[in-house]
C-alpha cells in the first residue's frame, strides 16, 4: 500500500470521493460510520481524530463549527449561505 498524507492513497481517494459526492457537512465520526457500513472504510482505521487531521492537512476541506466536534465539507461543495461560516 502506497502512503499518502494520513492513510493509504486507496483510502484517501475513497474518502475524497465519498465526501465530494456527499456535498453535506459531516463530523468524522458520522463519515467513518457511513463509509464503514458501505464497506469502503477498514475496520482497523476508526480514528475520528486521525480523519480529522487528514481532512485538515489535506486543503480540500472547509472546517466548520465554533467547537468540537467540528464539521467538514469538500471544499468544492462548500456554499457560504447554506453551510453557514
Amino acid at each position: 500500500m502506497v502512503k499518502g498524507l494520513v492513510y493509504n492513497t486507496k483510502l484517501e481517494q475513497r474518502i475524497d470521493r465519498y465526501m465530494a459526492t456527499h456535498g453535506e457537512a459531516m463530523d468524522p465520526r458520522t463519515v467513518i460510520h457511513n463509509m464503514w457500513v458501505r464497506g469502503l472504510w477498514p475496520k482497523t482505521e476508526q480514528t475520528p481524530k486521525r480523519l480529522s487531521f487528514y481532512f485538515r492537512i489535506s486543503k480540500r476541506y472547509v472546517k466548520l463549527g465554533p467547537h468540537r466536534p467540528y464539521t467538514y465539507v469538500w471544499k468544492k461543495s462548500y456554499n457560504p449561505t447554506r453551510h453557514g461560516v
